[in-house]
């Protein structure tokens, strides 16, 4: 369905392109312009196709970014994601926050595990994963998994401060979560971006 949501405007666009360079095209013949000249504009039209192409088809190039804003390297060449969905948390945030089910190869789940140690992640507790919300969504995302349990996990937690009624509060916020299913290739990754 990701990937539905980025077809549109490509194909739009891709239309738009054939049409002015069919429109262009007509246009020189009717002045009889040179055959060069009629290349030329195929090749531009094909050239700003592919970089159209390149620009607007990424599905998954937000939670991509994601990735690397949480672990400072690219996500996997050879991962593929299952599953991935954006929400806002509440109409005054700046942020928002992402959830993905990704499959990863054994070898890249042990480097992922291994860069999240050298990170300094650690184990979540409990009543924090509840009172974010984190269950909810971490099951939410389970749904479309075969595998539903998470034998290994890393976060990161905050510390924010939100002012209430005129009054400055401290509060701890999941800020990255990464969840190791037992299937050993399915991760969830859960992450809130300022």
């Amino acid at each position: 369905m990701q990937q539905m949501m980025f077809l549109f405007p490509l194909l739009l666009g891709l239309v738009m392109v054939l049409g002015a360079t069919i429109a262009i095209l007509r246009r020189l013949s009717k002045n009889q312009k040179p055959i060069g000249l009629k290349a030329l504009v195929v090749v531009v039209s094909l050239c700003i196709a592919f970089f159209m192409y390149k620009g607007i088809y990424k599905p998954f190039g937000l939670y991509e970014n994601h990735f690397k804003q949480a672990t400072g390297v690219q996500f996997p060449t050879s991962g593929d994601y299952v599953f991935a969905d954006t929400w806002s948390d509440n109409a005054e945030s700046d942020g928002y926050s992402s959830i993905a089910l990704v499959s990863l190869p054994t070898e890249e789940i042990d480097q992922l595990k291994l860069k999240l140690k050298s990170l300094n992640y650690g184990v979540l507790p409990d009543s924090l994963k509840k009172a974010d919300g984190l269950y909810d969504r971490i099951s939410y995302a389970l749904k479309l998994s075969k595998n539903k349990e998470i034998v290994d996990e890393y976060g990161v937690v905050e510390v924010r401060t939100e002012k209430r009624n005129g009054t400055m509060f401290k509060f701890d916020k999941i800020r990255y979560y990464f969840g190791f299913l037992s299937d050993d290739k399915t991760v969830v990754i859960y992450i809130i971006s300022k």
